[in-house]
């Protein structure tokens, strides 16, 4: 709640105090990896969410989150391993087939990243604004 009303202090202590009490809680790292990120500290950021990793390695969603940050700092092999990761794990959740469709096609690997788009598109909602996007996509890479 402290994070949804812009209250980035008060949200870093409770989520350190959350950590003192269950080291494990591997959401608390991420969020504060969130909180790093948006202040412009990717190196600690990065650390949250590697720590945030070893304690659950079997949440999709999780990679793909951190699959974003390593994205964001120009880590575009990590990123591509992580959203590969997100995908096995979960194979319904659309988000990664497009990170990972742009990281492709940003390696020229039009091919795979074609199939990629395609893939999230049968999967995201209707509303996604997205969509949009990986149609543009695919239309580029179709001429």
């Amino acid at each position: 709640l402290r994070l949804l009303i812009g209250d980035t202090a008060t949200a870093r202590a409770d989520l350190g105090q959350a950590l003192t009490e269950t080291l494990a809680f591997y959401p608390a790292h991420a969020e504060l990896g969130d909180i790093d990120l948006a202040q412009g500290d990717t190196s600690t950021a990065l650390a949250e969410y590697a720590q945030a990793m070893e304690l659950a390695p079997q949440d999709g969603v999780l990679h793909y989150r951190y699959a974003r940050v390593l994205g964001d700092v120009g880590q575009l092999p990590a990123a591509e391993r992580e959203l590969r990761r997100a995908i096995e794990i979960e194979p319904f959740f659309a988000p990664p087939y497009l990170g990972l469709a742009l990281v492709l096609d940003t390696r020229g690997a039009r091919a795979e990243a074609l199939s990629l788009y395609r893939r999230y598109l049968e999967r995201t909602y209707r509303d996604d604004p997205r969509i949009e996007l990986a149609q543009q996509r695919i239309a580029l890479l179709t001429r």
